[in-house]
């Protein structure tokens, strides 16, 4: 028999089994449109990120700070073997001044400009010393007129303003910038070049081309971490080395191995969930067409007997799959991607994230050619399995018409009564690889539907929490010292005047000093963790340095000559209130601004590692901690260092009360902020009985309803327009937009749900109904010897009652198992805060009765199709 003869054999085939040829069909084209519109979907969200990145980042891969010879190379040879540079900016720092705010003074040539979107919006570039450029944020700040000629005074110096050029966006941290001509002073050597190469070809390889060709080496290259990793900007780690090196941890080995892969590799996220859609779609395409098949073995045992051998029916089956995947997939792909179209636009921030405003809708169409090479390539596979299990069987057994069968002479009458519960166990339990696969396409929907609204559930209060700590949104407005002076407050009685404004009903101030405190050796457990100690230990550590710390404050940690440690720390002063918010951070101890008070006991924000643990710095509830700060808040700043004469310090100890992972209102303005920068936090009560600590450095303000806080923005700037250096910010538009956010992306990972609850019910229908569908004979027998219709149709529900709840037993099982494996991936790959959100009872018994009442549905369609038969009908199958 011929490839021809075997394709005209497959076809038949489908048309004779219409009903399972319509199954696979289906589930191949749900399958698919889930597969190509959610890739799609990622695609158009990748594709929509990268811009904002570039935007956000400017439109840039590397640079490289270079002397006068590299940069003449590099603009003389801006394409050679392996490279192509797109577009050099050149910008020069030709001063940096630090009153009334840090400005560094800025050339950079046109390309510069065009790459970091500084286009004029008025006026011209600077051409001559006594000129200069601002964009409206430096102008505002500076509190100058917008209007060229103004007259603007920089340090000891005076310019005329030519330009308006235009502002970087808000996030985008980059520091005041004031632009001068080519031709100004400069107080440094050398020229930052800023390199985009061509992004049809992989960024990664052709700085490889670059820095081999003018010997640069990697330390001197610094990445656009927000655009390159879209466009492939950085080597990517081999497969093979994540795993040698994960295993070769002392702990976190897997950790390690999944952070590598998901964490630190955004882009592999879409990969993993086509993985997942990918496997999902095998097993239904193979557990229905198993079942097909086993209508036919008898068939193809005939075959067998004619000199038909195994190459033969590997070739039908095959044939068989693949025609019916040729015509589902493009389908399934088409109706995908026009579905995603049209969710795109409203779900469009599940894909971008934050702050990203979305492009236009893109088909993934590489996506779409690996998938469906990957799928025809596993569809040999499935038709090998099947065929194997078919060779391997005896004649006796393929000619029967359902072999996997076996007879039982055991007589259950003569010790029950009651035959209808005997039968019913046995006819579920008689296939048990078909009763398992029941069972797990069942449960796997509420598995499903419960592990995403677990996650659902915990992502969202992981970003309340993130929000009000780490992005600094736990309160409507907020006031802050854009300084790291400590004498440098908001005064007291500003703080007083706030609280009388109408439409703010709560205002909350927060005090700050810079502090030290010594850690026995023993006590320290990540000696590698601040690189200015680690590099003693690892020198590979000293890329990590900060200079900034090093040079202000002598780093954030120190090793003495005796072995111990001595570790910076923010200090804190919260409002009774704040310090009650703390407690959804708590990791040990107990938060009671009372007793902090009354004990004059500190709650200290502990360091966390890469990997979720908290268990590096050995201090817990009930230790005693020695505090050395400055003596006052006026003292000159190389008393910040630590390293000044006992007279400029005040020490303490302190008892702690609980262990927080974040603090809520901070500054970054001296040490840094986060889960690695430790932070120890008093009442603002004991901050002035302890430190004599006076003004406040943050302020955070709630306004009351939209109607009531009319022109309260407008009011706080005119109370706090005599403070130097006060800056405010409005959140409440994030806020808001931010719920929204998470409020789509619970919709849409729902809707994900229930498509596949869709494909798994194609699989339950199909495996119940020729479960019940097979037994014709026996269903026969037993109308014969009396049972009546409504008995029979009762029989079978309560097999199906027994299908739904075991489904509901192992949806439960798998759910604690799911639950489990995404607590671990929160907590240590991808770092969630406290995740200890559960799902709701109802959802659960809800699911059950969903499981209970599919069953029944599926096993009561095929029980009115036989009972419409006659009972002779029914014996003669």
């Amino acid at each position: 028999m011929g490839m021809r003869t075997a394709a005209k054999l497959a076809r038949q085939y489908s048309r004779y089994y219409l009903r399972q040829t319509l199954s696979i069909f289906f589930s191949i084209l749900l399958s698919m449109s889930l597969l190509g519109g959610i890739s799609s979907l990622i695609y158009s969200g990748r594709s929509s990120s990268r811009e904002k990145a570039r935007e956000t980042e400017g439109d840039w891969h590397y640079y490289v700070d270079a002397d006068q010879e590299l940069r003449d190379e590099i603009d003389r040879h801006p394409k050679e073997k392996g490279y192509e540079l797109k577009r050099i900016g050149h910008m020069e720092t030709k001063a940096v001044i630090g009153e009334p705010y840090v400005i560094s003074l800025i050339y950079g040539d046109r390309n510069y400009m065009d790459i970091m979107g500084r286009t004029l919006e008025e006026g011209e570039y600077p051409g001559r010393q006594d000129e200069i450029a601002l964009d409206t944020y430096t102008i505002r700040n500076l509190q100058v007129e917008k209007k060229l000629g103004t007259q603007v005074t920089l340090g000891e110096k005076t310019y005329t303003l030519c330009g308006i050029v235009k502002s970087r966006p808000a996030n985008s941290g980059e520091e005041m910038m004031a632009f001068v001509s080519e031709d100004t002073p400069s107080e440094a050597e050398g020229t930052r070049l800023y390199l985009r190469f061509d992004e049809e070809k992989k960024v990664y390889k052709q700085l490889e081309a670059l820095m081999d060709h003018f010997k640069i080496p990697s330390e001197k290259l610094k990445r656009n971490n927000g655009l390159t990793a879209y466009v492939e900007g950085t080597i990517p780690m081999a497969f093979a080395y994540i795993i040698k090196t994960g295993l070769s941890l002392p702990e976190g080995k897997f950790t390690y191995i999944l952070s590598s892969i998901l964490r630190d590799n955004p882009g592999k996220n879409g990969n993993v969930i086509s993985v997942v859609l990918i496997l999902f779609s095998l097993f239904i395409i193979y557990s229905i067409y198993r079942i097909s098949l086993q209508k036919r073995i008898s068939q193809y045992g005939v075959l067998n007997v004619l000199g038909i051998g195994g190459i033969r029916l590997f070739q039908m089956m095959f044939l068989e799959l693949w025609g019916i995947f040729l015509i589902g997939y493009p389908a399934g792909s088409l109706l995908g991607n026009l579905a995603a179209k049209a969710l795109y636009s409203r779900f469009s921030r599940v894909f971008t994230g934050e702050g990203t405003v979305p492009g236009s809708f893109m088909t993934d169409m590489d996506s779409l050619v690996k998938n469906f090479v990957a799928l025809s390539v596993l569809l040999v596979l499935v038709s090998i399995t099947l065929c194997r299990k078919l060779v391997k069987m005896n004649l006796m057994e393929i000619l029967r018409k359902n072999p996997a069968r076996k007879r039982s002479r055991k007589i259950y009458s003569l010790k029950t009564e009651n035959m209808p519960e005997v039968l019913t166990e046995k006819f579920m339990l008689e296939r048990k690889g078909v009763f398992v696969g029941i069972l797990f396409s069942l449960s796997l929907g509420g598995i499903i539907f419960l592990g995403t609204s677990y996650m659902t559930a915990n992502t969202k209060a992981n970003n309340t929490l993130t929000m009000k700590a780490d992005d600094g949104l736990g309160s409507d407005m907020l006031l802050y010292e854009e300084s790291n002076d400590l004498s440098m407050v908001i005064p007291e009685d500003t703080a007083d005047r706030l609280k009388k404004i109408r439409g703010i009903t709560k205002v909350l101030p927060t005090s700050y000093l810079l502090g030290e405190i010594p850690v026995k050796r023993q006590d320290f457990k990540w000696l590698t963790y601040y690189p200015e100690i680690g590099v003693k230990y690892e020198p590979e550590c000293a890329e990590r340095i900060n200079q900034r710390n090093m040079e202000l404050y002598g780093g954030r940690a120190v090793e003495d000559a005796n072995g111990d440690f001595r570790l910076k720390t923010n200090v804190y002063g919260y409002e009774p209130e704040m310090i009650r918010k703390l407690s959804d951070y708590l990791l040990e101890g107990t938060i009671d601004p009372e007793a902090l008070e009354k004990e004059n006991a500190v709650i200290l924000q502990t360091i966390m590692d890469g990997q979720g643990n908290y268990d590096g710095l050995k201090i817990r509830p009930g230790d005693t901690i020695t505090l050395k700060v400055p003596k006052d808040q006026e003292v000159p700043e190389e008393v910040y260092k630590f390293q000044s004469g006992e007279e400029w310090y005040r020490e303490k100890e302190f008892k702690v009360a609980a262990l927080v992972n974040r603090t809520m209102a901070k500054t970054d303005f001296y040490i840094g902020e986060g889960p690695d920068s430790p932070s120890l936090i008093f009442t603002n009560k004991q901050m002035k009985d302890n430190f004599g600590v006076r003004g406040y450095q943050i302020i955070g303000m709630d306004k009351a309803s939209a109607s009531r806080s009319y022109g309260v923005e407008k009011q706080v700037r005119e109370a706090v327009s005599s403070v130097p250096r006060c800056v405010l910010k409005d959140y409440t538009a994030d806020i808001a937009r931010e719920n929204t956010f998470l409020k789509q992306k619970m919709l849409f990972f729902y809707g994900v749900g229930v498509i596949l609850l869709i494909i798994s019910v194609l699989h339950i229908m199909n495996s119940i109904s020729s479960m019940v569908l097979s037994r014709r004979h026996e269903f026969g027998i037993l109308r014969a010897m009396g049972i009546s219709d409504r008995g029979y149709m009762w029989m079978m529900l309560k097999e199906a009652l027994r299908y739904g709840i075991y489904a509901s037993l192992v949806m439960g099982a798998g759910y604690v198992l799911v639950r489990r494996f995404l607590l671990y991936l929160m907590q240590k790959v991808y770092l969630f805060v406290l995740p200890k959100e559960e799902v709701s009872v109802w959802l659960i018994l809800g699911l059950t009765a969903v499981n209970v009442l599919l069953s029944m549905a599926a096993v009561a369609m095929p029980v009115r199709a036989v009972l419409k038969d006659s009972v002779v009908e029914e014996i003669r199958r």
